[in-house]
């Protein structure tokens, strides 16, 4: 779809939030002359700046959700989506951004929509996202069996530090989680993934996740996948971020803070 056809509103609207920014991520003026339609890897090239706005806007209209735009959201961007192209670089731009929804856009439901209506969330996890953006969550249940088992932490992290582990997850799923007041649903998760041994060449994922994993990143003794995940609480305005979603012995758990082991 090129930029002279009919843009949808919020694609449009990101659109003309950016063009206030006077220098593109790339530092270059910005020029919005692009077609999604080209292959990802000349879209780039040309363009990276005004492909990456066009993008945002897209994830915008798709989900229903509006968000403000930054430099570092636009680097955030780029980063996820040039590694998506390396592996089709003949694939088009548009192509390449639908299999990035549910990787690197919120997943959520529109507001107003129930269970019944609203499309689910089909990224990583999704059995996880999907019962938080339930109408009638149990956000305290559904946290609490993400508890990984001893097995769990053993297959991912070596002695001491995995004794250390399964000491402080009986204390955070046990005492400390049931004594949460969480606010009542709905709710919205926004959510990222990687991989545990790709964490080290992801520049954009390290930046959304706590600063600790780095410490951790030569730690990990499985290459499994990796994700981080945001609760939103509408009604209070109010957010939860989660880091450390890994699917390990074929189920998902939350291996929070892990470094604290290593002290």
């Amino acid at each position: 779809m090129p930029l002279n056809t009919k843009i949808a509103p919020l694609a449009l609207a990101a659109l003309l939030s950016f063009a206030a920014i006077p220098q593109a991520a790339s530092g270059q003026s910005l020029n919005v002359e692009f077609d999604p339609n080209s292959t990802c890897t000349d879209v780039l090239k040309e363009n990276d700046a005004a492909a990456a706005v066009w993008a945002l806007g897209y994830f915008a209209n798709v989900t229903q959700r509006p968000r403000a735009i930054s430099m570092r959201m636009v680097e955030g961007f780029l980063a996820d989506y040039e590694a998506a192209c390396m592996d089709t670089p003949t694939e088009s731009f548009v192509s390449v951004l639908d299999r990035l929804i549910g990787k690197v856009v919120p997943a959520s439901a529109p507001s107003g929509d129930t269970s019944a209506n609203a499309v689910p969330y089909q990224g990583q996890a999704a059995e996880v996202v999907n019962a938080i953006l339930q109408p009638d969550a149990d956000l305290k249940s559904v946290l609490i069996s993400l508890k990984p088992t001893d097995e769990d932490v053993r297959a991912m992290f070596p002695e001491p530090m995995a004794t250390r582990l399964i000491g402080l997850y009986e204390t955070t799923f046990g005492k400390r989680l049931s004594s949460e007041d969480f606010p009542p649903p709905p709710y919205r998760v926004n959510t990222g993934f990687s991989t545990t041994f790709s964490l080290a060449d992801d520049p954009a994922m390290l930046r959304q996740i706590s600063e600790g994993f780095k410490d951790v990143l030569d730690k990990f003794q499985q290459d499994v996948p990796f994700g981080r995940f945001e609760i939103i609480f509408p009604d209070t305005g109010d957010s939860m971020r989660l880091d450390g979603l890994m699917q390990i012995n074929g189920h998902w758990v939350l291996m929070l803070r892990p470094y604290r082991a290593l002290y």
